[in-house]
């Protein structure tokens, strides 16, 4: 069997991940038994999993299947839909993915997982939060590399920047200084990311439209905005460009000198937004921050730097 490195992680896998849904479900436990033998025997060492699978039963059938072998094998699970009547037992607030991780290692008879998923999307947690919890549970160690899966190309982009923020403000002024980055890569004097600058002047004009300073540019926010697949086109006057060459404008590099507005307004990609909470920002996101998709979901899975 073939491996392959899993994202940034410096953790080799098999290039099959075997998904244990079935186990507990249309496998029973001898089944499950045979079918992890076979996989196994074939060099596989990358079992997914996740705890809404059979109502748990997945996560105790696979605990016990691997409980020789731990050392050897990369566990993934998952967390977000509903595991109990409790309202709060699902999403992905804080509270629920504390008290999910602890069941699933339970379950899974082990002391870490190795890679977590918020299984979907939450609308209703802020995605710092979530990020929030994600890093707790690095912190404890019962999570080495948090995750997300089926998550629109936005929505990784906007929690990888999150964390980047974070870890620029735990680093102290002399490291923004300087331009570090989440890949330890130096920005080099003046030389600026303009997708990242775009970014920024999105959120800045996003929230000039919250503060009323503008009541045509909040009446244009609240415009449902070009899907992505719509694909990429300029900014317009309609669409707040003045105000974004203002923003724009209004960013300067890393040797003070302001950056040009010329920065473009040509062809920018869509911006889109999210329901009700969150801030345009720009569909395309900047490359080398999150691992590859995952042909296992529908959607996008991607691991997150730690």
């Amino acid at each position: 069997m073939k491996t392959k490195l899993l994202g940034r992680t410096g953790i080799s896998v098999s290039e099959l991940c075997f998904g244990t849904m079935s186990f507990g479900g249309d496998a029973d436990e001898a089944t499950s038994a045979e079918m992890y033998k076979a996989v196994r025997d074939a060099g596989i060492n990358f079992f997914d999993c996740a705890n809404e699978y059979n109502k748990g039963k997945s996560e105790e059938i696979l605990g016990r299947l691997a409980k020789a072998d731990r050392d050897d094998l990369v566990l993934t699970t998952k967390c977000f839909n509903p595991t109990g009547p409790d309202v709060n037992a699902r999403g992905s607030s804080r509270r629920h993915v504390v008290r999910a991780v602890e069941a699933s290692l339970r379950r899974l008879q082990t002391d870490r997982i190795d890679v977590l998923f918020l299984h979907r999307f939450d609308p209703v947690t802020p995605i710092d939060e979530a990020m929030r919890a994600l890093e707790d549970m690095v912190r404890a160690g019962k999570v080495i590399y948090p995750a997300v899966s089926n998550w629109a190309a936005w929505q990784t982009q906007r929690a990888v920047d999150i964390q980047e923020r974070r870890l620029l403000q735990a680093q102290g002024p002399a490291s923004r200084q300087h331009g570090d980055r989440l890949g330890g890569r130096p920005s080099g004097g003046h030389r600026t990311d303009h997708r990242r600058t775009q970014c920024r002047a999105a959120q800045e004009l996003a929230r000039r439209r919250e503060g009323g300073h503008d009541a045509g540019a909040a009446r244009r926010a609240r415009r449902p905005l070009a899907h992505p697949a719509a694909g990429h086109r300029s900014v317009g006057r309609a669409e707040g460009g003045e105000e974004l060459k203002k923003a724009i404008g209004s960013h300067r590099c890393g040797n003070g000198s302001p950056q040009s507005p010329a920065l473009s307004i040509r062809r920018l990609p869509t911006a889109i937004r999210s329901p009700r909470h969150c801030s345009p920002i720009w569909a395309r996101p900047p490359s080398g921050h999150v691992g590859p998709s995952c042909s296992r979901h529908s959607g996008v899975s991607a691991v997150i730097a730690a």
